[in-house]
């Protein structure tokens, strides 16, 4: 399936966002021609700036001609303009100069849009909690669940331990010995167990408290293994709500 339509969708997003910034870095017009996919126009000229399907109405400044895996490719930084132009994958047609600051706009596009993907990311964990009757340590867990296949394993070989999490009564385990770890509800055996009220627990964990002056206050309880309870800030950390790229 062809990602240049999802692509331009994700800059004319941006380019709301950070249109009139846009314009400063690059002013002009670029007609992308997308082999077998289709054509869009960037206008960074006119008004605020714009994403359009099609060829606009006004003669672009420059036409960039790539295939879609290319192009693609270029969006997400796996390559870059130039190296794509050497390689013959990308052909230009117009201003020259227009062309060299090509990779300023992607990335300022792409930059732009891992910002709003945080932030909806981020609203949406806010309104679970603030809608939802059930702990807030239970969003911070299912966050964590859902890293764990694509963080599991570095943070398995930062602990190496199993940790028993009491937070307001109920209880999750979380096992960082072996592959990319587990976390399930309820008790087992465990290395270390940290205990604290479910505010204290989801403001930490979102980085609104810091663990250890929470602890000299003696909102966090730990017992076991002091050496893993040093080592509990990238696990914290790994539950913040972060963009899916």
């Amino acid at each position: 399936m062809p990602r240049a339509p999802e692509i331009f969708e994700e800059m004319r997003e941006a380019v709301e966002e950070i249109g009139p910034s846009l314009k400063k870095k690059f002013s002009g017009i670029v007609l992308f021609e997308i082999t077998n996919t289709g054509t869009w126009t960037l206008d960074l000229k006119t008004g605020n700036g714009a994403v359009t399907t099609g060829e606009g109405s006004v003669k672009p400044d420059l036409v960039i001609k790539v295939a879609d895996d290319d192009f693609a490719s270029l969006y997400e930084g796996k390559s870059n303009a130039q190296q794509a132009f050497m390689k013959g994958k990308l052909k230009v047609k117009g201003n020259m100069s227009l062309a060299m600051k090509f990779n300023q706009v992607l990335t300022a596009t792409r930059k732009q849009l891992e910002k709003t993907k945080k932030k909806k990311t981020a609203g949406a964990v806010a309104a679970a909690v603030s809608t939802s009757a059930a702990p807030k340590a239970q969003v911070v867990f299912d966050q964590l669940a859902e890293v764990l296949p694509t963080k599991g394993a570095a943070l398995v070989a930062k602990m190496k331990g199993v940790i028993q999490w009491d937070i307001n009564g109920e209880k999750w385990l979380l096992d960082l010995k072996n592959g990319t770890g587990s976390l399930s509800k309820g008790t087992g055996p465990a290395d270390l167990t940290v205990t604290m009220a479910d505010d204290v627990f989801f403001h930490v964990s979102q980085g609104k408290l810091s663990a250890q002056q929470a602890f000299m206050k003696g909102q966090i309880k730990i017992k076991g293994n002091m050496g893993m309870a040093t080592k509990l800030g990238p696990i914290l950390t790994a539950a913040r709500p972060t963009a899916r790229l």
